[in-house]
């Protein structure tokens, strides 16, 4: 009926992904990414369409479609992936050393954390207050 493990957001870096691991956001890049060349931004809009950045342009930082990023950005973070990316959300061994391959480091991430035994207790006994017929406490 119920798993005993909860998630929680954290920010790792590349060699600490794993598949049991979600990614929310990029958040990590080498210096490429500081000033953005213009293979870089054809490269970024081809592979993240539909997501979002978080730039830095004019001594500003701004959230945007990755569409419309520019040469000279600096990038901050790629986020808010639509389901046709699952494919860049659902860590791989693949998918890692690509992220390798461009620079791309640093994630934040939904992991799953083991409930404790106390809250695994504390669960268990809840459950056995409810009546398995209406779900309502006994």
């Amino acid at each position: 009926m119920f798993d005993d493990i909860s998630f929680e957001k954290a920010k790792v870096y590349l060699n600490k992904l794993n598949s049991k691991m979600t990614i929310l956001s990029y958040i990590g890049f080498t210096r490429k990414y500081h000033d953005l060349d213009r293979h870089t931004c054809a490269y970024l809009k081809h592979h993240f369409q539909g997501a979002d950045a978080v730039v830095g342009r004019n001594n500003r930082r701004c959230l945007l479609p990755i569409e419309l990023i520019e040469e000279r950005d600096f990038l901050f973070r790629i986020e808010n992936f639509p389901a046709s990316l699952n494919r860049l959300t659902q860590v791989t061994d693949r998918l890692k050393q690509s992220l390798r391959t461009q620079g791309i480091l640093r994630f934040e991430v939904m992991q799953p954390v083991p409930l404790s035994i106390d809250s695994h207790q504390d669960l268990m006994m809840l459950l056995d207050l409810v009546n398995p017929q209406t779900n309502t406490l006994i």
